[in-house]
């Protein structure tokens, strides 16, 4: 959101920012998403390409890529739908798109078109999905496929995975490109968005904290709260469904079916409709309740998706040990499948509660946030100072948990 408002800033109304600020957006989620899955690779794979005689390339596409390709797709198609829920929020502060609708609607109190427009929110994130479970069951075995190796050389065979990654690789660029060109992202409009970010950051720096220095102690502790608990009570509940809608952990095809289905149901709901009715059932005076309840919904389709798609990544051979060993359900489930997942799941864990501390602004939009509305009343009020003095002390805490995030990957890798 503060990205949003920096580029329309510095370019104008229009989709262009929107793009940028989601593109600047995405580039730390992926980044993190992908450092992590490749920590996460099997380095014996890259050892024995190695000792075929591979270069550093040849290690890369041979050793690395065919392990974390499932997990880079999956990640790459949920930040898709991420981001198409994102303009929704873009949209109110004039980042254009399907969120100026949406904000026109709810302003001239025409409700079924809000309706009509979220519905079509849900059909293109069902649509991701479905993109999303067919590349991730062409692309899962690849990393079991024996490479074909000559000396000197060594080359992965071109399976039907590898054919539909090149695919859908290549068909993503296309599409992305065709997007660029609709929203006018041309050399010459990005060389001026680049000389109007130049200018505009002389209006956020230096912060300026003696308006807000008395409210951003408690506006913290308030978000740090909600975030917190949200994350808290998404977990409870998003860990379990995630299990349910993994192809490998299901008890069956029908119990999976429901809950992916749920999984999206939740996932496609904008964020800041979910914050709206949470407030309106329980009253502006119990605005951060709401607020944690709200997140907790968002917080449960996040862990969800992210333990489905771990979960159908996990090796079988632990569990067939497990199971031959003369080990029951419940002990297959906490030694085999709880034994591989626990680096994964405490990384997303608290790749949650650094996505519910960002979302302080949601909050606050909608009154059921201190911080986040005292954000929405300097941005509406072009204090653009202030908002850098009120986003800095969250981005200290986002580092915070980062920085425990790779700590704890670290010692239980």
């Amino acid at each position: 959101m503060v990205f949003a408002v920096f580029f329309v800033s510095a370019i104008g109304i229009g989709p262009l920012p929107g793009v940028l600020a989601l593109g600047l957006h995405s580039l730390g989620m992926l980044g993190k998403l992908f450092a992590s899955e490749i920590e996460k690779a099997d380095q014996g794979v890259r050892e024995a390409v190695a000792s075929l005689g591979a270069g550093p390339v040849q290690r890369l596409f041979a050793g690395i890529l065919p392990q974390v390709a499932p997990a880079w797709v999956a990640a790459i198609l949920y930040r898709l739908d991420i981001n198409f829920r994102g303009s929704v929020l873009l949209g109110a502060v004039g980042a254009g798109g399907i969120g100026l609708d949406l904000k026109t609607a709810f302003g001239f109190t025409d409700y079924r078109e809000a309706v009509g427009i979220s519905l079509m929110t849900v059909a293109i994130v069902l649509m991701v999905e479905g993109v999303s479970m067919t590349l991730r069951g062409q692309l899962l075995g690849v990393r079991a496929i024996p490479l074909s190796a000559s000396p000197g050389s060594t080359r992965v065979p071109w399976t039907r995975g590898r054919v539909a990654a090149h695919v859908a690789g290549w068909s993503g660029l296309a599409v992305a490109a065709v997007a660029f060109w609709q929203v006018g992202a041309n050399p010459e409009a990005l060389t001026q968005a680049a000389i109007g970010s130049a200018h505009a950051l002389s209006e956020f720096f230096p912060p300026d904290f003696a308006p807000v220095a008395d409210l951003l102690g408690p506006g913290l502790l308030e978000t740090s709260t909600i975030a917190l608990g949200a994350t808290f009570l998404g977990t409870l509940a998003g860990v379990p469904l995630g299990l349910a809608a993994a192809h490998s952990i299901a008890p069956g095809h029908g119990v999976r079916m429901l809950a992916r289905t749920l999984c999206v149901g939740l996932r496609s709901i904008p964020d800041v409709l979910l914050v709206l009715v949470f407030v309106a059932a329980f009253g502006l005076m119990n605005g951060p309740l709401a607020g944690t309840f709200a997140l907790a919904v968002c917080t449960t389709a996040l862990i969800a998706k992210l333990v489905a798609d771990d979960a159908e990544d996990l090796y079988k051979e632990p569990r067939e040990a497990v199971l031959s060993a003369g080990a029951g359900p419940l002990q297959e489930l906490t030694v085999a499948v709880f034994g591989q997942l626990t680096p994964r799941l405490a990384s997303t864990v608290l790749y949650a509660l650094d996505v519910n501390l960002r979302a302080f602004f949601i909050l606050g939009v909608v009154g059921a946030g201190e911080l986040g509305y005292l954000l929405s009343q300097h941005i509406r009020a072009l204090n653009n100072d202030v908002v850098t003095a009120i986003v800095l002390p969250v981005f200290v805490l986002v580092l915070a948990v980062e920085l425990v995030s790779a700590r704890l990957r670290g010692l239980l890798r």
